[in-house]
């Protein structure tokens, strides 16, 4: 993304991240931030600096997700079932299709980044929480 950023010049830059791509769109914001306009934050990890995606779940989360890392031969765990996103028949099987498993490093890899450097104002947006949203609300930006 910051390659794509630069390399096209753009500037004012709406991102809009999804899933573990809060991770990526921290860290773009972080160090381009005074080329985004936006970063919106869609049923996305909202990291604190220093935090993994693997440290904003819990314990049996993470081991489950490494030990299938562990026997894997590329080191990824696969992606979840669409079910928990509660689609069904057709869309079921769209989303599964789509899925990929997910690289066991990047799970564990924390985030550094200064959130002086963040925009002034992170929204995330969820359609559907999950136990694992996030910290800040709309409420956050006022």
């Amino acid at each position: 993304m910051i390659n794509l950023i630069e390399m096209e010049e753009l500037h004012e830059v709406t991102l809009a991240v999804h899933s573990y791509a809060g991770m990526i769109g921290t860290a773009v914001a972080d160090r381009l931030g005074e080329r985004l306009k936006h970063l919106v934050y869609v049923d996305a990890v909202v990291p604190k600096p220093g935090e993994s995606w693997s440290s904003t779940q819990s314990s049996a989360t993470q081991q489950q997700r490494m030990a299938a890392a562990q026997a894997s031969p590329n080191f990824s765990f696969p992606p979840p079932d669409p079910e928990i996103f509660g689609l069904i028949d057709a869309d079921h099987e769209w989303v599964k299709r789509r899925l990929t498993p997910h690289p066991g490093n990047t799970y564990q890899a924390p985030l550094a980044f200064d959130v002086q450097r963040l925009l002034p104002c992170r929204a995330p947006l969820s359609a559907a929480p999950s136990r694992d949203w996030p910290r800040l609300t709309p409420a956050a930006c006022a």
